[in-house]
């Protein structure tokens, strides 16, 4: 879709420029697409609704979009002269419709040259949005999930759960996974396939494992021995919380974000995530989240692509990790405001500009604002504390890729103490996009250690932060800490208790204590190689 728009606009700067003014141009043909819609039907329950995503675009500027409805028209839209129209339509299944019966759902845009032009027919058939039935694959048999769950479930761990395609709990419902329970994602050869679990606005997930009894949500190909990175999507969660992407934003078929800073969508604590990261997915993607949503003990192992992608919300983090992401260890934007204490990202993977590979310029931590309005509100604001990030390795001479430590870029702000940053082949940290007066204010980084990366400091970091002496900031190796090992630490006199109470106290640079490894122990944390901790 972004090749598209990217095509779409380039020819009309073509046309523009090459066309005298009196000619008669001869434009494109027109599209309406629902972006959302697989081809398949869309399964809801009498009185429930579809949210459906549909995009329309014209050169001649759009008039009206009309719904129709086994070919009637239900709804008509006029809009002003735009290239390209994006409408978030819902359909809401009639509560005296019966069980087997289909809608027709065709999007008719007209544009003004007068061409109508229609979707292909989305097809709604009203029966239960979810089932659980048995599957059999590769010689074992799950309890195989499919559709929308819209009520409350729980999944228990004597039971092999697999999710098949896209799997959504719809708002007021509750998906609760006991200890203990391991949750498959079926894997398709089709690259255009995969599975992947999304908790919609005003659900809730409750998965609250234990160190011996953890909660892993992982590819069926682990049962074969043959597990790769990607071999399904992630688990996305779509909160109520504010966003300054917009007070309601659609992405991939599902709404996010609000005015409930507090929201809650649930709580994550010992949850491991495997394998995940197919197309444009991420492990865990949390998209407008409030505060009320606890998350801590979460580590992702193998992603392709981010580990943690957080757009907007309140949500804060305690105890995450990414082990061998491909992509960003976790990258954060949108107005996100939120804390993040005991944050560990190691990865082996190296990631390159040409050819086009894990993200290009991957980093561990990735924070941003807004790209084009740095200042635009809510604005993303964090506080940080007690971080250990391991990159590839750096040997002068030697191409490890491109991967980086820690950039803060196009208006995100924080508060950022006690860190590791080490083996990065390009820059550790870089704070770059603000203007003098927030430095060392509402912009700080302190009590860090950068140190064994191609270039320790970047921009701000290094011209305002480490170059000025007035900061902890020093280029000596935390002892313990290489590029196989993240247990490490150095005492310092800053405790983030300092900053609020959500901190736990921890005196000390790095984010793994050795005398109280939260890593370690029980069966929900692997290693690098796999083994578990």
């Amino acid at each position: 879709m972004k090749f598209k728009l990217l095509f779409f606009f380039s020819m009309v700067g073509l046309m523009l420029a090459g066309c005298e003014r009196e000619q008669e141009i001869e434009l494109p043909e027109a599209t309406v697409v629902v972006e959302n819609y697989d081809g398949n039907a869309m399964v809801q329950e009498p009185g429930g609704e579809v949210e459906l995503s549909v995009v329309s675009q014209s050169l001649a500027g759009i008039k009206k979009l009309e719904v129709l409805a086994n070919e009637s028209v239900i709804e008509t839209l006029e809009t002003e002269e735009l290239f390209t129209h994006r409408y978030g339509y819902t359909y809401r299944v009639a509560k005296d419709a019966q069980t087997g019966d289909e809608v027709r759902l065709v999007f008719r845009m007209e544009d003004r040259r007068g061409r109508a032009v229609s979707s292909p027919a989305v097809i709604i058939r009203v029966d239960e949005p979810f089932r659980i039935v048995d599957f059999v694959r590769g010689g074992h048999t799950f309890r195989k999930i499919y559709g929308r769950i819209n009520k409350d479930l729980i999944l228990t761990k004597k039971e092999k759960w697999m999710v098949d395609s896209i799997v959504s709990v719809d708002q007021g419902a509750t998906l609760t996974i006991e200890p203990g329970t391991t949750v498959y994602f079926r894997t398709f050869s089709n690259n255009d396939k995969l599975s992947l679990l999304s908790v919609m606005r005003g659900g809730k997930i409750t998965a609250e494992g234990t160190r011996s009894e953890p909660i892993v949500f992982t590819s069926d190909k682990t049962l074969s021995g043959n597990p790769a990175r990607g071999d399904w999507g992630g688990v996305s969660i779509h909160g109520n919380a504010p966003t300054n992407a917009g007070k309601t934003v659609l992405r991939d078929g599902f709404r996010y974000g609000g005015t409930h800073v507090s929201d809650n969508s649930g709580r994550l604590r010992f949850v491991r995530i495997e394998y995940a990261g197919k197309k444009q997915y991420h492990a865990l993607q949390l998209f407008g989240v409030g505060s009320g949503t606890k998350l801590e003990y979460v580590q992702v192992f193998e992603c392709y692509n981010n580990a943690f992608r957080v757009r907007g919300g309140r949500v804060s983090l305690k105890y995450i990790s990414g082990i061998q992401h491909g992509g960003y260890g976790i990258w954060a934007d949108e107005g996100w405001q939120g804390n993040g204490q005991f944050w560990l990202f190691q990865t082996g993977i190296k990631a390159t500009l040409i050819p086009v590979n894990y993200w290009n310029q991957a980093r561990s931590i990735e924070f941003r604002n807004d790209d084009s309005f740095y200042e635009k509100e809510p604005r993303t604001t964090f506080k940080l504390s007690n971080i250990t990030l391991v990159g590839n390795g750096y040997d002068e001479g030697t191409d490890h890729g491109t991967r980086r430590g820690i950039r803060i870029r196009t208006g995100a702000q924080g508060i950022l103490h006690n860190a590791i940053v080490t083996q990065f082949p390009s820059d550790a940290v870089r704070v770059e996009d603000l203007p003098i007066e927030s430095l060392g204010s509402s912009m700080l980084i302190d009590n860090m250690r950068s140190y064994d990366n191609f270039a320790n400091w970047e921009q701000e970091a290094k011209d305002y932060f480490f170059k000025s002496n007035r900061y902890n900031l020093k280029e000596t190796p935390v002892g313990g800490i290489s590029i196989n090992n993240f247990t490490g630490i150095e005492s310092v006199s800053y405790n983030p208790t300092a900053m609020s109470g959500w901190f736990t106290s921890a005196p000390y640079i790095g984010a793994v204590d050795p005398e109280n490894d939260w890593t370690a122990g029980g069966s929900w944390f692997r290693n690098k190689d796999g083994s578990f901790r």
